[in-house]
This record gives structure tokens, C-alpha cells and sequence, in this order.
């Protein structure tokens, strides 16, 4: 039973890991001037 716990773990930390992600991703939106090096050039 240990390996499906450890299973579950990776998976939830996996999730945080997405969600900081996007509330990063979100952040940066609201302040471009302090993340220049973010925007495409394109």
C-alpha cells in the first residue's frame, strides 16, 4: 500500500505544481512591466 500512497502524493503535488504555475502565470499577466523577458516577440 506504501507505493499508492507514494502514487497519490506525486500526483497531488503534481497538481500544486500546475496551479502555482498558472497563479504565476497570472501574475505576470497583471505586471508586464516587471517581466519583460516573458513576452513573446512574435
Amino acid at each position: 500500500m506504501a507505493s499508492s500512497n507514494v502514487a497519490q502524493a506525486a500526483d497531488l503535488i503534481g497538481e500544486l505544481g500546475i496551479q502555482l504555475r498558472d497563479l504565476e502565470a497570472g501574475v505576470a499577466q497583471q505586471t508586464p512591466s516587471r517581466m519583460p523577458g516573458s513576452w513573446p516577440a512574435q
